[in-house]
């Protein structure tokens, strides 16, 4: 049976791939309604836009933070080495 840490990490790697991916697909290919989709006042245009919206925030976000852990490692890295 997987340790707590380890379900963790499953659960961050599972998570990773399925929402990751539905978020690049709804960025990719929804939030487009009306030629006028981000500044119409229909509701379904606005409804649609602000998810694509949220989608996209929601990626930056991961990207920047994921770009900001990595240098983390990389330099906890170079330390060990030096060690």
């Amino acid at each position: 049976m997987p340790n707590d840490l380890d379900l963790t990490l499953i659960d961050g790697m599972v998570a990773n791939r399925t929402l990751y991916a539905a978020l690049k697909e709804i960025r990719a290919t929804q939030g487009k309604v009306c030629p006028n989709f981000e500044t119409c006042s229909h509701p379904g245009c606005q409804s649609s836009y602000s998810s694509w919206v949220i989608a996209d925030n929601a990626l930056k976000e991961y990207d920047s933070k994921r770009s900001a852990l990595i240098k983390i490692f990389e330099t906890f890295s170079k330390s060990q080495d030096k060690c």
